[in-house]
């Protein structure tokens, strides 16, 4: 097993990433919707996930963090691949994921092969107790073999990677969780990584918006008291005869 997993040195990937999701789930998948007049749109459920690749390819990606294509059927699949950190990357949504393990896959899912190989060292800290597990369908060439089709020679089994799964959920345009997955080879989690911190607004921002706000208050405050002070005095200089009537002083300057 692993010992320590440290997510947090991956913060600035992950907010990329959730930055892609909400931006694929919500802007992205309303543009894209009134733009298509067809009269059905029974292929809307994988424009989520088409809009989510895309931003991964034009925000995600750098020079240490690639994203990959492979094929399944005629499905087109993404997935990161970070150098620096030997992390490969898929996300799908929480139903998806949760999913996986309840069905009858006649070759294995991708997500299995994955972490099959890659993640064949991470073991749950209580083992789940299961009479049949998928996994057990499938040899160990079985997953060796379609994780060869699926990674090619970018990365090859001995590498020492480990795969992370991001799932998320949403509500109609919003994205309401986001996290990181750490799972064993068949399928448990073992540690979760929530993305809040990303979701959510910077509350530093909003105090010092508040700040400013408070601040522009307290000037416009200062102003009417000097000014209902300004009149008061006014009001008494004419009592005592010491200020000359506005009128009186408009009339010296005609």
């Amino acid at each position: 097993m692993i010992k320590k997993f440290e997510f947090k040195e991956l913060d600035p990937l992950f907010q990329k990433i959730t930055q892609a999701i909400v931006k694929g789930c919500g802007p992205d998948f309303q543009d894209s919707l009134s733009i298509n007049k067809d009269e059905t749109r029974n292929a809307s459920k994988f424009i989520r996930g088409d809009k989510i690749n895309t931003n991964l390819r034009n925000y995600v990606t750098s020079d240490t963090v690639e994203l990959w294509p492979f094929m399944r059927s005629s499905w087109e699949g993404r997935l990161l691949i970070d150098r620096v950190h030997k992390i490969t990357i898929t996300i799908c949504t929480k139903r998806t994921f949760m999913n996986i393990k309840r069905s009858n896959h006649e070759r294995p899912h991708y997500l299995m092969s994955l972490v099959h190989v890659e993640n064949s060292n991470v073991s749950p800290q209580f083992e789940p107790i299961s009479l049949f597990s998928e996994s057990e369908k499938f040899s160990d060439d079985d997953y060796r073999e379609d994780y060869r089709k699926i990674m090619g020679s970018e990365v090859l089994a001995e590498d020492g990677y480990h795969h992370l799964v991001v799932v998320y959920e949403r509500s109609n345009l919003d994205v309401t969780f986001v996290a990181a997955i750490l799972i064993d080879k068949n399928l448990s989690p073992v540690a979760e990584y929530p993305f809040d911190k990303f979701l959510k607004p910077d509350f530093n921002d909003l105090t010092a918006e508040s700040i400013e706000e408070d601040k522009a208050q307290n000037d416009i405050h200062s102003l009417v008291k000097v000014k209902t002070r300004i009149m008061e005095n006014e009001d008494d200089g004419k009592k005592a005869g010491l200020v000359t009537p506005k009128k009186e002083r408009e009339e010296k300057w005609v």
